[in-house]
């Protein structure tokens, strides 16, 4: 069954991770998505991430630093809906495929530009790398880990909620199409997709105003047990008395802080560094499972700490169909991600693999109305 989107084309002029991300959500739900890249192929779609982000699209090879290729960009314009690129700002503009450019010959289509800053910032020509955006952003000195902040995340955040983002602004462009009759641009960026995700830090002081550092979270944190990580959470009201109960250490909580309604903020740093040292051995000399019994039986919530590739046998996971097999010509069958959403009407089918450079170049120019000798001509001339 065709998914939700399975009318929408995509002309897909993006590289790397966040550009390949946005258009695997719109083929995961039917959008036939053309990714066009270079002869030579897109430098940064290297690893085996890639083999799941390029999955469901169809790949044509075109120099669009030539004439030639731009004439063929021109003539899949009137069929496609979308086209979506990651270029810094102005180059596109250089390349003569800017949106201003090409709404004169489309006037239909949705033109998605996704860059790190956004087209009119002042820092639009700065070099970005997704940990810069994450400095920025505020990100780093909000990540927990086993020292104090700043901490580089430990996945590229910037980028997926850039991806998304810019997925979601697509969605409301050809939205407004079926209204207006019209296509129009849309400007995604990473760290627009950052600051709307980022809301842990929002009601923070900052330290120029008065703030004060952040406490240390209480009991709410991976603890390890003799055969395994668990993480607890303590955020609602009781559970922090709740969870040293469960775990026979009730007794341990200084009585002058028993009344406060946050104890890991009334606490003193020794106290709180007592405490901690406490709870670390209960959990050391316990198995991870019978941990999970106590806290749950006292409704502490919790849950396994597992690795990420342990998350596909989750059964839990299993239940929503959040796992899918792709069957790969090169490495064998794959479990990837499944598409996450699902449309009780037009929920799509399996997947296709990743596709090989170029390999629907000359089935798309003839759809085009290009000859088999015009395309061997371009092949031999390296436009395509």
């Amino acid at each position: 069954m065709p998914g939700p989107i399975a009318d929408v084309t995509v002309l897909d002029l993006s590289s790397g991770m966040a550009g390949s991300l946005c258009t695997m959500l719109l083929a995961d739900n039917g959008a036939s998505v053309l990714k066009v890249d270079p002869p030579g192929g897109d430098p940064l779609a290297k690893g085996a991430a890639f083999r799941v982000w390029l999955r469901g699209k169809k790949s044509v090879t075109l120099d669009l630093e030539t004439q030639e290729g731009k004439d063929i960009l021109f003539r899949l314009l009137p069929t496609a809906d979308v086209l979506f690129e990651t270029y810094q700002p102005g180059v596109a503009k250089r390349m003569g495929i800017d949106y201003e450019t090409l709404k004169q010959r489309a006037p239909h289509l949705v033109y998605c530009s996704l860059t790190p800053y956004g087209q009119d910032s002042a820092d639009k020509d700065r070099p970005a790398y997704d940990g810069l955006v994450q400095a920025q952003m505020g990100l780093q000195t909000t990540q927990p880990g086993h020292r104090p902040p700043p901490i580089y995340m430990g996945f590229a955040f910037p980028s997926f909620s850039g991806a998304y983002s810019a997925s979601y602004g697509i969605l409301g462009a050809l939205h407004a199409r079926t209204v207006t009759g019209r296509g129009q641009f849309v400007d995604a960026s990473l760290r627009g997709g950052s600051i709307v995700m980022n809301r842990w830090g929002w009601a923070a002081i900052p330290p120029e105003e008065g703030g004060a550092p952040r406490g240390e979270g209480g009991l709410t944190r991976a603890w390890q047990c003799s055969d395994g990580l668990l993480w607890t959470h303590t955020g609602a009201r009781g559970s922090y008395e709740r969870m040293l109960g469960a775990l026979g250490l009730a007794d341990k909580l200084p009585k002058e802080v028993l009344a406060a309604s946050r104890m890991d903020q009334t606490m003193t740093p020794a106290q709180r560094s007592q405490l901690l040292k406490d709870v670390e051995a209960v959990m050391a000399s316990h198995k991870r499972q019978e941990i999970m019994g106590l806290m749950d039986d006292a409704d502490v919530p919790n849950r396994p700490v597992l690795r990420a590739g342990e998350a596909f046998n989750d059964e839990q996971v299993k239940a929503i169909g959040g796992v899918v097999t792709v069957a790969d010509p090169e490495l064998g069958d794959l479990r990837e991600v499944a598409p996450p959403f699902d449309f009780e009407k037009t929920r799509p089918t399996t997947p296709a693999t990743a596709p090989k450079l170029g390999i629907h170049t000359a089935e798309i120019l003839g759809r085009a109305g290009y000859t088999a000798e015009d395309i061997q001509g371009l092949r031999f001339r390296g436009v395509i």
